[in-house]
């Protein structure tokens, strides 16, 4: 037995030292080392069954379990041996916190020497040796008190060093002698876009959510730090991971356009993945420098980096799920009352195929809309959302009618002959987000009507009889309100407009 063991031994600990005598370790071992975490679990099993077992057996009525003993406990000697051997493969890899790792390795390689002992003692005990059965028992159960710092050692390493007490109640850390646990820093809702910071408020919170888990000082894969501005700037095991003003030549950005499949993209497949609007807002910041101070005001927002900041405090668990009354589902409006609709004059469409909503447009833009004109749209009043009036010659009467459409949230009344007055038939549309009112004689007395409006987002204003004057008392009264007026600031060339970018402040406010 004792030969058959010490071969065991060799044909394990053959690779080890090639593996230390190697410049390099071979893809092989590092191939080895992956299934580490598979074998780890079985010493812990087999060890803790063969301790409960030796306990158990020196009571009577459990005497014969003491035969099973010896079998189990050098299962978990020998796989002990396994784990240590593929663990130490696996730190090949690197980018785990030295300390810690160095600890775990001797630990882990104390669990093999502890039960290996264990084992030989217990086979020895059959020879009623007084001195190595005394020693067996105490012996055996060093091993389970490494087992469990090995364990606990190497959980820090997968998980980070506060793992085991991050919920521990307070009682329980002021006995324990530990301080007071560190809260994760948490993104704040943004009240002003402009004055946000680009690094502080919009990437760094990216990277707290989906990349420091994985590059933190317990656990800094490919020698990257990620949880500090200066840490990230230094880079990692293959040098700099930011080219200033070029994301296009920046690895970090590399790795996180790479498909899924590929062995580089980051986060690796199975950790949660970065969404598009974030993405894109890494990009952009490296673009305009990988600034640690720059301010959203100071740098070019384009079209793209307007949709991915207004998604800003949307929960990504929530993304692709329906909203406001997209989340109500509606029955689907009859055909024959789709008919009497478009006969009309108006032009019927659906919005998507996940729902019954439709959008709807009138098209006899030459003759009046009026009361008969609104009636008729009660046949699918419950499925209109988005209704297109725009280059109609619309009737008071017309516009009071509209107000019973209470699923409506798109209303366009661009370009046509409705005045300041009109405005408040329109002020039952608790759901209209959207309202154009281009083109208009509205002034700046319409505008305190727009205030009652509860879920509006947005408000077209262009080429209207509004002033800056009246547009700025509407944005203190509604400051979630985008108000686009076209006014476009010609001190910035290649920007958006003044407007627009204020915009976006407002769309990210509503969205927190």
């Amino acid at each position: 037995m004792k030969s058959r063991l010490i071969l065991f031994f060799l044909i394990l600990s053959g690779p080890v030292m090639a593996a230390t005598n190697a410049d390099e370790p071979s893809e092989f071992l590092l191939f080895l080392g992956r299934f580490h975490p598979l074998f780890v679990h079985l010493p812990i099993g087999f060890l803790i069954i063969a301790f409960l077992l030796e306990c158990f057996s020196r009571l009577q009525r459990f005497s014969e379990v003491r035969h099973a003993t010896s079998l189990v406990l050098l299962l978990g000697t020998l796989s002990a041996v396994a784990a240590a051997i593929l663990g130490y493969f696996l730190s090949f890899e690197g980018g785990y916190d030295e300390d810690a790792l160095f600890w775990h390795q001797w630990f882990g390689i104390g669990v093999a020497v502890t039960s290996a002992i264990a084992y030989f003692l217990k086979i020895r005990t059959v020879s009623n040796i007084t001195l190595v059965s005394k020693a067996y028992f105490p012996l055996l159960a060093s091993s389970m008190v490494v087992l469990m710092v090995a364990g606990h050692l190497g959980g820090n390493l997968t998980h980070g060093s506060e793992y085991l007490t991050q919920y521990m109640p307070g009682p329980l850390r002021t006995l324990a002698g530990l301080p007071a646990p560190v809260k994760k820093t948490e993104a704040k809702p943004i009240t002003n876009i402009q004055e946000a910071v680009l690094y502080t408020d919009i990437i760094h919170p990216i990277f707290e959510e989906r990349c420091i888990s994985c590059h933190n000082p317990d656990k800094k894969k490919g020698d990257l730090l990620m949880h500090t501005f200066s840490d990230l700037m230094k880079g990692g095991e293959d040098g700099k991971v930011l080219v200033s003003g070029k994301s296009a030549e920046s690895p970090l950005y590399k790795h996180i356009t790479l498909p899924l499949e590929d062995d580089d993209h980051m986060p690796p497949k199975g950790k949660k993945q970065l969404t598009k609007a974030q993405i894109e807002l890494i990009r952009w910041w490296i673009d305009e420098g990988a600034s640690a101070d720059k301010k959203v005001a100071q740098a070019t927002v384009t079209e793209p980096v307007e949709k991915a900041l207004a998604s800003l405090g949307v929960s990504t668990e929530d993304e692709g799920k329906p909203k406001g009354i997209f989340a109500k589902q509606v029955p689907p409006a009859k055909p024959s009352a789709i008919d009497s609709v478009k006969k009309a004059g108006f032009q019927v469409t659906s919005i998507s195929q996940d729902n019954q909503y439709l959008q709807v447009k009138y098209t006899h833009t030459t003759e009046n809309f009026g009361k008969a004109q609104a009636k008729a749209l009660q046949a699918i009043a419950p499925q209109i959302t988005w209704l297109d009036l725009s280059n109609a010659k619309i009737t008071d009467e017309g516009l009071k009618e509209i107000s019973s459409l209470r699923n409506l949230t798109r209303l366009r009344l661009d370009k046509t002959n409705i005045t300041d007055e009109a405005i408040a038939s329109l002020q039952k549309l608790d759901n209209l987000e959207y309202l154009n009112l281009y083109g208009t004689a509205v002034s700046d007395k319409a505008l305190p009507k727009l205030t009652s409006f509860k879920g509006l987002q947005s408000v077209y204003l262009w080429q209207t009889k509004v002033s800056e004057t009246g547009v700025q008392s509407l944005q203190k009264q509604h400051p979630k309100l985008v108000i686009n007026t076209g006014w476009t600031d010609t001190n910035k060339k290649d920007s958006v407009s003044k407007s627009d970018k204020d915009s976006v402040l407002k769309v990210v406010s509503q969205k927190q």
